[in-house]
C-alpha cells in the first residue's frame, strides 16, 4: 500500500483540486515527522466528470507538514495558466489525521476552499469539505472506499466513492512504480446547480458567460439533491523516487453518467456529457 495512497491524493475526485492540500500519509516509513514541498500542473479541472466549457490548468505549490502521530496541516496555491486568465485562482487550507495499520489505512480531513471572484472552475461554489476513506491490501490489489460532504453558501453535496488500483514495481529498488487504476463515484449535484447558475449560463461572477448580455434570469437542474451515479475514472500514475525527490505523471479518462435536465427560464434543455481525457504531473520534495 506504499504507494496506493497516492492515487487518492491525485486522481481521485474528491482531492483534485485540492490534490496539493493534501498529502502521503505513508511516506516516509517509520515514526517520523517530515515536511514535503510540491510543484505540479493539471491540464484542466475536472470534478466528478464534470468541466467548464472552458480549460481551467492549474500551476500549483503546496507545502505539507505531518506529525509522526499521523496529524498534518497543508496549504497550496492554485495559479490558472489560461491565456488572459492569468492569476491566483484557488487557495486552500487543510488539516486531518492519517492512521496505518498493517495492511489497513484510515483518515479524515478538512478543507477549506477560497476561489478567486472571477473563477470560471466548476467546483469554485465550494467552501469546505469533511472527507473520510478506508483502505485496504488485499495482496492481488488495493480497495479504498470514500465519503465526503461538501459545502458552499447555500447547499451540502454528499459523495461516496470506490477506488481499486495496484503498485507494480518495475526495477529491483522499487525507484520506479506504476500505478493503475478504476475508479467510481456517486453524489448530488447542488454544486453544478450554482456552477450552471452562476457561471456557465448566468454571469461568471462579475463577467458576462460567453459575451450574453441578457442572461438568464431562472437556471434550475432537475433533481440537483437526488443521489446518483456521476462517473467512472481510470488512470496510471507513472513515479520515479530519487534521493528526497519524487516525479509523477497521471494522465486519467473521466467517463461521466447521467446527463441532466437543465430549465433555463421557460426553456427546457437536455445536458450533453462528454468523456474527458486529463493529465497532471508533479515534482515532490522531502524535507527530512
Amino acid at each position: 500500500m506504499k504507494k496506493a495512497i497516492i492515487f487518492l491524493i491525485f486522481v481521485g475526485p474528491f482531492y483534485m483540486l485540492s490534490q496539493q492540500a493534501t498529502k502521503n500519509p505513508n511516506k516516509p516509513e517509520g515514526n517520523v515527522s517530515y515536511l514535503e514541498a510540491d510543484m505540479a500542473y493539471i491540464s484542466d479541472a475536472v470534478f466528478m466528470g464534470r468541466k467548464d466549457t472552458i480549460e481551467a490548468p492549474y500551476l500549483i505549490a503546496s507545502l505539507t507538514y505531518t506529525h509522526k502521530s499521523g496529524l498534518y496541516t497543508s496549504g497550496s496555491l492554485s495559479y490558472l495558466t489560461s491565456p488572459d486568465e492569468g492569476r491566483v485562482d484557488l487557495f486552500t487550507l487543510s488539516g486531518g489525521y492519517d492512521l496505518k495499520k498493517e495492511k489497513f489505512i484510515t483518515g479524515i480531513s478538512i478543507t477549506g476552499y477560497f476561489f478567486n471572484d472571477d473563477s470560471y472552475n466548476v467546483q469554485s461554489s465550494v467552501s469546505s469539505d469533511v472527507s473520510v476513506y478506508a483502505g485496504f491490501d488485499l495482496s492481488l490489489l488495493n480497495a479504498y472506499i470514500m465519503g465526503s460532504m461538501y459545502f458552499s453558501d447555500n447547499d451540502t453535496d454528499i459523495f461516496l466513492g470506490t477506488e481499486l488500483n495496484k503498485t507494480i514495481y518495475i526495477d529491483r529498488k522499487n525507484s520506479f512504480y506504476l500505478l493503475p487504476g478504476f475508479g467510481i463515484n456517486a453524489g448530488s449535484l447542488n454544486f453544478y446547480n450554482t456552477y450552471y447558475q452562476t457561471q456557465r449560463l448566468g454571469r461568471r461572477k462579475g463577467k458576462n458567460s460567453s459575451g450574453i448580455t441578457d442572461p438568464p434570469q431562472n437556471i434550475v437542474i432537475e433533481e440537483a439533491d437526488k443521489f446518483v451515479l456521476l462517473d467512472y475514472e481510470l488512470s496510471l500514475i507513472a513515479g520515479y523516487e530519487f534521493d528526497n525527490f519524487e516525479l509523477a505523471f497521471i494522465p486519467v479518462f473521466a467517463f461521466p453518467q447521467n446527463e441532466t435536465t437543465i430549465t433555463v427560464d421557460d426553456e427546457i434543455l437536455n445536458e450533453e456529457l462528454e468523456n474527458t481525457f486529463y493529465w497532471s504531473v508533479s515534482l515532490t520534495y522531502k524535507f527530512n
